[in-house]
């Protein structure tokens, strides 16, 4: 934060969104945050993390289900990418926006 305030990033022109992790604490802790500063909290208990990934499992099974009812989305599309990790391709699967997108609808 106080590189921050020596850059002048921390006016009222600026929102800081920080995870709880992100926010200092203790002896590295400000005096006081700037003002928009936000914090997020979220669960990390087991519990919590099961329904997390549950929900994307369900987004993602969502997603498929939205491209079984559109098959024309999946002519002539290369699924799954055609590279590996030893392959001279770059790392980049063009058609996978067409799965994004899906998931994106749900």
């Amino acid at each position: 934060m106080e590189s921050a305030t020596r850059l002048g990033l921390t006016g009222r022109e600026y929102q800081w969104i920080l995870t709880r992790t992100s926010i200092p604490v203790g002896k590295f802790a400000p005096k006081a945050f700037p003002v928009g500063m936000l914090g997020i909290s979220f669960d990390y208990g087991e519990e919590a993390m099961k329904a997390f990934a549950n929900n994307g499992m369900l987004l993602w099974m969502q997603a498929i289900q939205q491209l079984e009812m559109k098959p024309a989305l999946l002519e002539n599309k290369t699924i799954p990418p055609d590279f590996t990790c030893d392959s001279n391709q770059p790392p980049y699967w063009r058609d996978g926006e067409i799965i994004y997108r899906c998931v994106g609808l749900c």
